[in-house]
C-alpha cells in the first residue's frame, strides 16, 4: 500500500472508528489488551497501525518505554504519544529491541501480511509477545464485505486476513499460539440502541466467525524448523561416533 492509501486508509478509519460500532469494537479490544498487558513482561513496547486508545495508551507507557509507529506522520488533531514514523516494508528498528509488538488493523494496510510479520518478528526478542487484531472475512462481516467494497468504503475496502493464514505464517516463523479468539456477532449498524439490543449475540460460543479476530502469539528462543535441523544434526552426530567407535574397534 502506498502512502497516499495509507494516509487515505487511516483517515477512513479513524473517523469510522467515531461511530458507535467503532467505539464498540475499541472498548472490547482495550479490555482484551489490558489482559494481556498485566502478562505480559519486558521493557519495551510498540504499536503499528491504527492508534490505541488514549486510554489504554497510557497503560503501556505506564509499564513500557512505548512508542506508536506509523508509516506516515499523524493528522493535526490527532492524539498521539511517543511517536516513530517508519516504512512498514523495513521498520526502523534493531533486531530483538522490543518486548511486546501490537498490531492494530496493520495486516489491513499492506499489500504483503507475511512481510510485515516477518519484520515485527525481527524486531521482537526472543519470548516476547506478538498481538494482533483485526476484521475476520470468515464471519458474517466479511460477507457483507464482498458487496461493500465495491463502494470504496472503509473498513470494507482494506485487505481482511483469515486467521488461518495468519496462524500458518506466526507457526512457520517460530512462535506459538497463547490464545485465538473472535467476537462481536451482532450486524454492522452504527446505533447504540440496537447494539445494546442485541448484546446477547456476544453470549454465542466462538467457533472463530466473530466479525473481529484476537491473537496472542510468543515468540519462541528457538523456530521449529531450526530446533528440527538441530535434531537432525544431533542424530547425524550421534551415528557417525558410533559409526567411529565400530571402526576403531576393529
Amino acid at each position: 500500500m502506498k502512502y497516499r492509501q495509507y494516509r487515505q486508509w487511516r483517515y477512513r478509519m479513524i473517523a469510522w472508528y467515531q461511530s458507535a460500532l467503532g467505539e464498540e469494537i475499541d472498548l472490547s479490544c482495550e479490555k482484551k489488551l489490558v489482559n494481556w498487558l498485566n502478562r505480559c513482561g519486558g521493557q519495551v513496547a510498540m504499536s503499528l497501525g491504527m492508534s490505541l486508545s488514549l486510554k489504554f495508551r497510557e497503560l503501556l507507557a505506564e509499564k513500557f518505554f512505548y512508542c506508536e509507529c506509523l508509516a506516515d506522520y499523524p493528522f493535526s488533531d490527532e492524539s498521539t504519544t511517543q511517536l516513530m514514523i517508519s516504512s512498514y516494508q523495513q521498520l526502523a528498528l534493531l533486531e530483538s529491541s522490543v518486548d511486546v509488538v501490537v498490531l492494530a488493523h496493520a495486516l489491513e494496510c499492506v499489500d504483503d501480511a507475511e512481510h510485515l510479520l516477518s519484520e515485527a518478528t525481527r524486531i521482537l526478542q526472543p519470548g516476547g509477545h506478538l498481538i494482533v487484531y483485526g476484521f475476520n472475512p470468515m464471519s458474517l462481516w466479511g460477507g457483507i464485505r464482498c458487496i461493500l467494497r465495491l463502494f470504496d468504503i472503509s473498513p470494507w475496502d482494506s485487505s481482511w486476513v483469515s486467521i488461518s493464514r495468519i496462524e500458518d505464517i506466526m507457526l512457520s516463523l517460530g512462535y506459538e499460539v497463547r490464545e485465538i479468539q473472535t467476537f462481536l456477532y451482532r450486524l454492522p449498524i452504527a446505533n447504540k440502541a440496537f447494539l445494546q439490543y442485541f448484546s446477547f449475540l456476544e453470549r454465542i460460543p466462538d467457533y472463530h466467525v466473530g466479525a473481529l479476530y484476537f491473537m496472542v502469539f510468543r515468540k519462541l528462543s528457538i523456530s521449529p524448523l531450526k530446533e528440527k535441523a538441530a535434531k537432525k544434526q544431533r542424530v547425524r552426530s550421534k551415528i557417525n561416533v558410533v559409526l567411529q567407535n565400530f571402526s576403531n574397534s576393529e
